[in-house]
Parts: C-alpha cells; structure tokens; sequence
C-alpha cells in the first residue's frame, strides 16, 4: 500500500528461491560489504578474520541442521566461503590456471576472479546468482551437506589415483612412444595440476559444496578426460588394435 515502507526481503515475493527469506539482495549486501575486505587486503596475503570477531554475522561456528533461511549461512559465507574463494583466487588454482571453456564449465569461477580483480566495481548480477545457488545448495542438501562432501573428496581423489595407476602402467610399456611425446608430457602435467583443487589449504566447505564440486568434476569431465584424454592416447597402439580386427574380419569372410 501507498506510504507503507517496503521491507528488503518482500522485494520479491512470488520467487520463492531468491525472495522472501531466501533474498538475492541480501546477498548482493554481503558481496558488496567482502569486496571492501578484498580491497583493503594486500594481495600478498590471506584474508582472515580477526577470530575476535568470530559470529559477527550470526553463530559461531555455523552448523547444519539449523539454517532455515539465506541469511541463516551469513558466518559461513563471510567468514569461511568467501575469504577461502580469495585465496584461491589470489595464490591458488583459480587465479593461475586458465581452464578450458570456463564460461560454459565453470562461469561461478569466472565470475569470482573477475570480483577479486575488481573489488570496487559494482557487483555483477552473475556474480550474485552464482553465489546465491551455492547457499541455496547448501540449504537445501542441509544435514546431508557433509556426506556430500565425504562422497565428492572420495570421487576427486578415485580420479587422480586412475590417472597415476594409468601413468605407472604406461611406463611399463617398453613399446610405447608415448612418453617421448611432449603433448603426452604436457597434458599429463595440465591433468595433475587439477589435483590441486584438493588442497587441505582450502576449507572443505568452501570447496565441495554442491555447486563447487559439480563445477570442479565438469572441468575434470572435459579436461582431463576429454581433451587431455583424447589427446595423450597412442594412436600407433590404437592402429594396431584396428588392423588386428580389420584382419579377423577379412579371415572370416565377413567383410570382403
């Protein structure tokens, strides 16, 4: 009604995941309040809180089973998510690796760097719906959030295990040329170098909840399996097993 104050969190009523309790202007606030952090930090160190001030932005420390609402995660997201993200942006592999097709694979790591880069820009709208979708992930998988991120560090690390068992096993392989080749060399590097996303510098929250993870198993999925895969394989190796069924097919009559 005319002349009645109009309450943030009413702003978008109909929407039920980014108004009401749930508010994308709520958290916009708290992105636009860390980027002052980002700004008044020296780029060559981390951003810590001062552990005095431990549950300024609700109860310390956050636990599941409690959050009901966005603003419920206000201490997680200020004082583990976000610093963590900036020091992986700043000293970690966000900031030093450019990944392949990141606007499509990973656009919330994009987004990120851009932030870190740019703290006293306007926040973008990306940006906040990116960082609203990982709290509202973390809402909704509420006292399951931690088996989540049981499950995610055990499949991240099935992968890099693959991939030294499969670099072992190539190096017994007295006939291959493969490690003569520098693209193998290469792509074998850029394929290890991911395993750095599981660095126990980095809180196991900010980095394996829902939407991280999903976005750290999408740049494995193209990267390390499909661009680094289709181009480390052996294609002397892939000639040979060709030839051999071309030739129990032209024995057998069944192709002439």
């Amino acid at each position: 009604r005319a002349g009645q104050p109009i309450e943030s969190h009413s702003w978008l009523p109909r929407c039920d995941f980014i108004g009401g309790d749930r508010s994308i202007h709520h958290t916009i606030r708290l992105l636009q309040l860390f980027a002052g952090v980002i700004a008044s930090t020296p780029t060559n160190s981390k951003s810590f809180l001062d552990p005095r001030r431990a549950g300024m932005f609700g109860p310390s420390p956050w636990l599941t089973g409690r959050s009901r609402k966005i603003r419920d995660m206000d201490e997680l997201l200020m004082s583990t998510i976000l610093p963590n993200w900036l020091t992986m942006c700043r000293h970690g592999i966000v900031g030093k690796m450019q990944f392949p097709r990141e606007s499509e694979l990973s656009p919330l790591f994009m987004q990120l760097k851009y932030y870190v880069e740019n703290p006293r820009k306007p926040v973008s709208w990306s940006l906040a719906f990116g960082v609203h979708a990982m709290l509202t992930g973390i809402l909704e998988v509420d006292r399951e959030f931690y088996e989540i991120i049981k499950v995610s560090k055990a499949i991240f690390g099935g992968f890099f295990s693959q991939t030294r068992n499969a670099v072992k096993l190539l190096s017994n392989e007295g006939a291959s040329d493969m490690q003569k080749s520098n693209v193998w060399k290469h792509n074998i590097c850029m394929v290890s170098f991911l395993e750095s996303f599981g660095l126990e510098a980095f809180e196991e929250r900010a980095i394996w909840n829902p939407l991280c993870s999903g976005t750290i198993f999408s740049i494995l999925s193209y990267f390390g399996n499909l661009e680094a895969g289709c181009a480390v394989i052996d294609c002397q190796a892939q000639l040979r097993i060709t030839l051999y069924l071309y030739h129990g097919l032209l024995i057998n009559n069944i192709i002439h």
